[in-house]
């Protein structure tokens, strides 16, 4: 029993450091992890909030240094693939567009870019109109 118990206790010793060295920066003292909540607790009392014609930020949740937004895109994965079809482009390229244009979203936005630049990581999932998740996207770098 004292055995486990001293397991224990040493594995939640570690999951402490691996959190310190995860929240803490090395640039300055700033816990990366509490400003992650602090951003979270901002952004969610303005949701959901409609970004485009097609395209509405729902909700956002944090872990650790992560900071997630999930967007909900306004049509189905057979709308999407039909357009792509008829526009002669490829469902990678549009990807590829999609990725572009979420790095330019957060790092456009000051505090956003700032969070990154201190170690943060903010990731969007866009999902289809139908629950079906489309894309997970992450910016860990400005």
């Amino acid at each position: 029993m004292k055995k486990m118990t001293f397991i224990i206790i040493l594995l939640f010793s570690f999951n402490g450091i691996a959190e310190d060295k995860i929240c803490k920066t090395s640039k300055t003292n700033i816990n990366i992890c509490d400003v992650a909540k602090e951003i979270q607790k901002e952004v969610s009392s303005t949701l959901p909030q409609k970004i485009s014609k097609n395209l509405f930020l729902r909700s956002i949740s944090s872990s650790l240094n992560v900071l997630t937004l999930h967007a909900k895109l306004l049509y189905s994965r057979e709308y999407l693939e039909n357009a792509i079809k008829k526009g002669g482009i490829t469902m990678s390229k549009v990807e590829k567009q999609m990725y572009e244009m979420t790095n330019n979203i957060v790092c456009t936005q000051s505090p956003l870019k700032l969070f990154i630049n201190l170690g943060g990581i903010i990731n969007y999932q866009y999902i289809f109109e139908d629950g079906e998740s489309y894309l997970l996207i992450p910016v860990n770098t400005c």
